[in-house]
Formats: structure tokens, sequence, C-alpha cells
């Protein structure tokens, strides 16, 4: 058996485990109290989109991590989401193979650029971005309206 990570599409049978990890990260809530991570339900569409993209990484015995990037195709803008890996799968550039890959298929769909929305406390995110290649831009406050 091979232990070599592999990136692929996320599949209905992935959404259990990558809600339970997302779920138990704090750096995913975006309002005090609320639920932190995308409910199980808008990750089935997520899978099922074929505009947005859903990656994990993995080998054959378990899942290393998820990426989640969604994509607008009518402004042509791509928001990078979330980007989750095991601890035992950190330092092995699991994270920046799921997000070439994500990026890639961005670029096949002719998205003009992606953002994401990072805590300015968060600097492991904005470290890890920035070996992206993204450049820090303007400052907001986060508002949200729940409908």
């Amino acid at each position: 058996m091979s232990n070599q990570i592999k990136i692929r599409d996320m599949k209905p049978e992935d959404i259990k485990e990558v809600h339970y990890l997302g779920s138990g990260e704090q750096e995913f809530e975006v309002v005090d109290g609320e639920e932190r991570f995308w409910k199980v339900g808008v990750l089935e569409d997520w899978v099922a989109s074929e505009d947005d993209i859903a990656l994990v990484a993995g080998n054959e015995k378990e899942l290393a991590g998820f990426i989640l990037v969604a994509y607008h195709p009518v402004t042509r803008k791509a928001t990078f989401e979330n980007a989750y890996v095991k601890p035992q799968y950190r330092n092995l550039f699991t994270a920046v193979k799921m997000y070439k890959e994500a990026e890639s298929r961005l670029k096949e769909k002719e998205a003009d650029f992606i953002c994401g929305f990072i805590e300015t406390e968060n600097k492991a995110s904005i470290k890890f971005l920035e070996r992206c290649g993204y450049n820090t831009g303007k400052q907001y406050h986060w508002m949200n309206k729940f409908l």
C-alpha cells in the first residue's frame, strides 16, 4: 500500500469527515457563538457544484486535509474559503499542493482573481497565502446578516 498523498475532488462520502475536521477548527468561526464551519448540506452542494472547488488530499488509508474555494463565474472572482491539513501531514506541502491544484482549476475556468479573508491575528494563514502569492490588501470589517 502507498502512503503517498494525492489530491482529488471531494466526494459525497468524504463530507462527513470533512465536516468533522472543519467543525473542530476555531479559525473557521466568522461570528461568535455560531456554527464554525459549513453545514453538511452546504458541503453537499459544494461537491455537486460545477463552479466551486472542493478538493481533498489523502492516501489509501485516510484523508490528510481539504480545501474549499468558491467561484462566481459572472464576476470571475474566486474566494479562498478554507484549508485544513491534519497535524501529521503538515510540513509536507500538502496545503500548498491542494492550493496549486485549486488555482490551476480556476485558471481553466478563466477566473480573473482569487481573494481570501483572514483574521489579522491568524499569522499562519497569512503566511500560507503569502507563500501562495497573495498580496495584503485593504482591511475591512466582517459584516453579515443571517437570512
